[in-house]
């Protein structure tokens, strides 16, 4: 596919393809019309549907919790540049980081404090030393009683 490219002139002399008049002569009785008609066609299938989140949610819930991206990052054991990269829209965050935004949403310091006392290893998520500090766990480990 060839690039196309544009000077912010000539890009603000574009015009969209929505045509506004007849979006703002939609009525909601129009769409549901519409709606009905779509399920009855099979177009309107949610089985292979999928959650995805907007770019200003993931900055919706750092801004709450008052964090910068590298803050937030380090809190909650995620990349910079991935937490960058959602917010800018260049990245997706896939079904398990949506999950994880969303209970840092609605419970950040149960999510903090799960990450603070477990540890992930190559071989799956342990518990033991996390950010310098020592578990129970990991003393007994340690001492052979386990």
């Amino acid at each position: 596919m060839a690039t196309v490219r544009y000077s912010n002139k000539q890009a603000a002399k574009r015009v969209g393809r929505v045509d506004r008049d007849m979006l703002d002569a939609t009525t909601e009785a129009a769409i549901e019309q519409q709606r009905l008609k779509d399920e009855e066609d099979g177009e309107f299938d949610l089985k292979n549907a999928r959650v995805v989140v907007a770019p200003d949610y993931v900055s919706s819930v750092r801004k709450k919790l008052g964090m910068t991206q590298s803050e937030f990052a380090d809190r909650f054991h995620l990349s910079r540049r991935t937490v960058q990269e959602w917010e800018q829209g260049r990245a997706v965050p896939d079904q398990p980081s949506i999950v994880l935004l969303r209970v840092i949403a609605h419970a950040p310091k149960v999510v903090e404090k799960a990450l603070n006392n477990a540890t992930i290893s190559r071989s799956g998520l342990g518990f033991g030393l996390a950010r310098g500090r020592q578990s129970k766990t990991t003393s007994v480990v340690a001492k052979g009683k386990r």
